[in-house]
């Protein structure tokens, strides 16, 4: 049986203060596509939270405001583009993603996190 959100391995805490754990990025790495109105691009999710997600996509262009964010194992994930730089795009999703939140609650719970922080 696939559970139908993303694996817990290959995630860390990110070095940001933070009012609660909840409101945190957190670092990771996850394959996954933005889709915009002129195509898919593959990328590298480089870190996470319930409102937003920072992406390495590499310098393609990208097309308009609006995309979506398709993760293995999740459902499409509504999302505008916050900020440019370089080879990274930062995502804001238009909703909070309760399943970031369960996934940390989760994951603190059962201590599988990697407890370094990281830049």
């Amino acid at each position: 049986m696939t559970d139908s959100r993303p694996q817990t391995q290959n995630i860390r805490h990110l070095r940001r203060l933070a009012k609660s754990p909840i409101d945190r990025r957190w670092a990771l790495a996850w394959y996954g596509d933005l889709r915009t109105r002129s195509g898919t691009l593959s990328g590298m999710v480089e870190d996470v939270s319930a409102d937003g997600a920072k992406v390495r996509v590499g310098r393609d262009p990208i097309d308009g405001e609006n995309v979506t964010l398709v993760l293995p194992n999740s459902s499409p994930i509504e999302a505008r583009i916050a900020w440019r730089r370089r080879d990274h795009i930062g995502v804001q999703f238009l909703t909070r993603q309760s399943w970031v939140i369960e996934l940390l609650l989760r994951v603190k719970e059962t201590e599988e996190w990697f407890p370094v922080p990281v830049a």
